[in-house]
């Protein structure tokens, strides 16, 4: 049984656990990892536009995206300015699509676009989009 911060048990609690496999070892890697030395938070790997195709945009964005008021935004709590920054130019470069940012409180950085953006974003992650996610970018 699992408990929340005020030691009061869940009434409901799924998890599961993964192997240990020599890929998923190389992804923990490359996203949290520097220069051989573990950062203790998510990072942007500098190489990140190598990777960051159609589909790899669609999945972040069906995990960590909104819709609303007809444009999409992302969590990017967890990264630090220059990534965000590396984001925006990678994203920029790979899609067309310009993303900007706004502070969040004290959470951190949300990316977002600007409707006319959004449209160009929507465009280039339909495809990869499924059904129960449609939401996501405006469609039901």
């Amino acid at each position: 049984m699992r408990n929340d911060r005020e030691g009061n048990a869940y009434e409901k609690s799924w998890w599961f656990r993964t192997i240990r496999h020599p890929l998923l070892t190389e992804i923990y890697n490359r996203f949290y990892t520097r220069e051989g030395f573990r950062t203790g938070r998510k990072i942007i790997p500098e190489d990140i536009g190598e990777s960051l195709d159609a589909f790899a945009l669609a999945v972040w964005i069906m995990d960590d995206g909104c819709y609303s008021r007809g444009a999409i935004d992302i969590s990017t709590y967890s990264f630090q300015l220059p990534e965000i920054h590396l984001l925006q130019a990678v994203i920029e470069s790979n899609f067309g699509v310009r993303m900007k940012y706004h502070s969040d409180r004290d959470k951190g950085y949300r990316m977002y676009c600007s409707k006319s953006e959004t449209i160009k974003l929507v465009r280039t992650i339909c495809p990869y989009i499924i059904p129960s996610m449609m939401y996501k970018i405006g469609s039901h």
